[in-house]
């Protein structure tokens, strides 16, 4: 298991995240066409939401908690939902969908009281701030990438892959993946 991310690691990454917007900044400059400029100063904003978002502890610390509470279900056995560990574009992913997520955390006896103290409630609201966070995968134009996976003799679409390297990277306790096997409940 990797240790949570020491405080030096988290003022590298937020000087990581200056550094992008600081890129974008000088890219922009350089745009020769309207639609270049528009494409440069989107990842401005999205760079600067990304600053303000570091610093708003108590979302993170909502987002964060919900995946340790989902890696910790998961290597113990306890989340029945489909998920995959899967290398995409040469990174280790978890390919889940954020509504299992959120449906587990709801209907689940022993998370009710982290349920209820959740700011997030929703699998879009998970899906945005983990976006903002930086740890999905992204298509080209921006948005979360979607994946189909054959778990269990059945497929599974609209499937999210977080990069478990990211989600190191902003604290949240991570494993092995070799270590968790999906195995879907009997009927």
């Amino acid at each position: 298991m990797s240790q949570l991310r020491p405080e030096l690691d988290s003022v590298s990454y937020r000087r990581e995240q200056i550094d992008d917007l600081v890129v974008s900044i000088e890219e922009r400059e350089m745009c020769a066409t309207q639609d270049e400029f528009r494409a440069a100063t989107l990842d401005i904003v999205e760079a600067v939401l990304r600053l303000k978002f570091i610093s708003k502890t108590d979302e993170r610390a909502a987002w964060a908690r919900i995946m340790n509470q989902l890696l910790a279900d998961i290597v113990n056995g306890s989340f029945t939902l489909p998920f995959k560990f899967d290398q995409e574009d040469g990174q280790d992913v978890l390919c889940i969908r954020t509504s299992d997520v959120m449906s587990h955390l709801m209907r689940s006896q022993w998370l009710r009281d982290c349920w209820e103290d959740m700011p997030i409630r929703t699998d879009r609201g998970l899906k945005k701030w983990l976006k903002l966070a930086g740890v999905l995968l992204m298509d080209d134009e921006g948005s979360p990438r979607e994946f189909e996976r054959t778990l269990g003799g059945r497929r599974v679409s609209y499937m999210t892959a977080i990069r478990l390297s990211e989600l190191a990277m902003a604290g949240v306790q991570t494993f092995p993946a070799s270590q968790v096997v999906y195995r879907p409940s009997k009927p």
